[in-house]
């Protein structure tokens, strides 16, 4: 299995579009002024919007980088909330198809499951809060 890191960004939709945020500090601001009477808005923007974006990353590590036949590894996935708001739910999905064609699959936690090759989490990423641990052998 890759031990390389992942990193997913979520998109954000807006009324007629959609923004895939790469970098930034977060949020997704936008302002509008006008000048025509009635406008609603001053010209200076002071109507203006401000998206809190979510994202996540996810590091994956495995208890060792060689195996031997009968040796137990364990693979690990991070699962951070780098956004400004929860991301509920959030959803990993591990493609286990070049490990298991040559091991077994035993158990995983945090309530990850297999179907087939593929293991899979869901769940909430509140802000500012513990990384999830993901941990499967």
């Amino acid at each position: 299995m890759r031990l390389d890191r992942f990193l997913w960004f979520a998109r954000v939709a807006r009324t007629r579009s959609a923004a895939q945020v790469i970098a930034g500090d977060g949020h997704l601001r936008n302002a509008v002024g006008g000048t025509d009477p009635g406008s609603g808005c001053p010209a200076a923007p002071t109507c203006t919007t401000d998206n809190p974006v979510q994202s996540f990353k996810v590091v994956k590590s495995a208890s060792s980088t060689t195996a031997t036949p009968g040796q137990l590894l364990t693979y690990t996935l991070t699962i951070t909330n780098t956004g400004g708001v929860a991301y509920s739910p959030a959803r990993i999905t591990d493609d286990l198809s070049d490990v298991l064609d040559d091991a077994s699959f035993d158990s995983a936690s945090a309530g990850a499951t297999l179907a087939g090759t593929t293991l899979t989490w869901t769940g909430a990423l509140p802000v500012s809060a513990t990384p999830v641990l993901v941990t499967y052998t």
